[in-house]
């Protein structure tokens, strides 16, 4: 970033490449055109951006302007320091690697060549005045983004964490990449399978079919397969686990606490659960406070839940229930959520307490609330619950009858307190 002119690089921030292409760039207070494209130069642990191509209206030639005469960058706009512009029209620098054409859409493969998923979008970050690629994404929620329906993937809860892989698991990017050569190569072979932490580990072979996850699965120690274990997502804990010996299983949990043991069998059926335990020897401390912490697992909700909730009917206004506010949670173990209920004690929507800040004074409680409601059962168990709160994030979730009628309301704490009394 320029700083001859007395310019501070601005503190880290991160970006996505979807959501800065296009951003109008401008010199001297007018703009010039919009951001096209990087050129970048690989490194070990990132890539660094070295110029910006900026497109230019009605078929002029784009500006390739060296990243030192980036004066701000932002998602809303980018201020160049170029004093004749026409001194930046020109070709790109020799062999250079751009960011957009020779790396987004490409597929991905591992280290014996075997095609994993697609960049979809591309991570950066902007530190010490500098702009680093700091992960390929290769998530469905990225491609989602990409078409301009990222609100789908914020509805569905499509996970964006786990298929991120860093930079630094990136091989170098061939020579001759280009819009239609080269594919982005990662470093998951035997003989670096140990520097990978267990999560990002994790985060590679959720990418890879059964039979290539367990190739690679098969070749960790005890320990190691353990913690990777344990760092996946359930579906494909439940894919692993089919796929192994029993008495591999238990090996594996034998390297675990009993909390997260619980954790992990708590995705298999009950009679896999007994074997397993069995294996493990069914009479010791662990495996007894394993079956405790599943056992509580078990429990109905029903019997956790509180009838301390606010609740309003759905013609009071966002001002009435701002007045009756202080006095409707005297003694009430929820306050983040407004119950809204017909006569009968149907739950026909609810309110997050935060949007009657904002909310119009005048709006009927049934003009704000959110009608499709994620509730539980009298028969759900705490198991159902916390996977619910762990897929939803809300701090609280209705405990409903047949009828819709509200039997009570399960809080997050209370769940998250049960299980890790649990935990040793």
């Amino acid at each position: 970033m320029n700083t001859k002119n007395g310019v501070v690089p601005s503190p880290e921030r991160s970006f996505s490449l979807s959501e800065v292409v296009g951003t109008p760039c401008l010199a001297r207070g007018q703009r010039v055109g919009r951001l096209d494209e990087f050129v970048i130069v690989d490194a070990e642990r990132h890539a660094e951006v070295t110029h910006l191509v900026v497109g230019r209206p009605f078929g002029r030639p784009s500006l390739v302007v060296p990243w030192e005469r980036v004066s701000s960058f932002d998602r809303d706009q980018i201020e160049l320091d170029l004093g004749q512009g026409e001194t930046y029209v020109g070709a790109l620098p020799p062999g250079a690697i751009l960011l957009k054409d020779h790396i987004l859409d490409k597929k991905v493969i591992d280290g014996k060549d075997r095609e994993l998923e697609v960049v979809y979008d591309i991570g950066m970050s902007l530190s010490g005045g500098r702009l680093l690629i700091v992960d390929v994404d290769l998530s469905q929620t990225a491609l989602l983004r990409r078409i301009h329906l990222g609100w789908v993937g914020r509805l569905t809860g499509t996970k964006t964490a786990k298929n991120r892989v860093p930079w630094r698991y990136v091989e170098p990017l061939p020579e001759q990449i280009g819009s239609f050569r080269g594919d982005v190569k990662l470093k998951v072979v035997k003989e670096q399978l140990s520097r990978l932490p267990a999560v990002d580990l994790a985060d590679v072979l959720e990418e890879l079919g059964d039979e290539q996850r367990m190739v690679i699965f098969s070749q960790l120690d005890a320990e190691r397969a353990s913690d990777t274990l344990e760092a996946m997502d359930p579906k494909v804990q439940r894919s692993v686990i089919a796929s192994l010996d029993k008495e591999k299983v238990a090996a594996l949990i034998e390297a675990m606490t009993p909390g997260q043991a619980a954790d992990l069998l708590a995705v298999l059926p009950w009679w896999e659960v007994r074997v397993i335990l069995d294996l493990m020897g069914g009479d010791t401390e662990k495996t007894g406070k394993i079956r405790t912490i599943l056992t509580k697992q078990d429990e109905r909700v029903i019997d956790f839940s509180s009838s301390g909730f606010l609740r309003f009917a759905p013609d009071q206004t966002v001002v009435q229930v701002r007045t009756a506010f202080r006095e409707a949670a005297r003694r009430k173990v929820d306050l983040t959520y407004v119950y809204v209920m017909d006569r009968e004690d149907r739950l026909v929507g609810v309110v997050d307490s935060k949007a009657l800040l904002v909310a119009d004074d005048q709006s009927p409680l049934q003009d704000v609330m959110t009608t499709n409601v994620v509730s539980l059962s009298p028969q759900s168990t705490l198991r159902d619950a916390s996977e619910l709160f762990a897929r939803y994030l809300f701090r609280a979730l209705p405990v409903l009858d047949d009828n819709g009628k509200t039997l009570g309301v399960l809080l997050y704490r209370d769940v998250v307190a049960l299980r890790h009394r649990y935990v040793a």
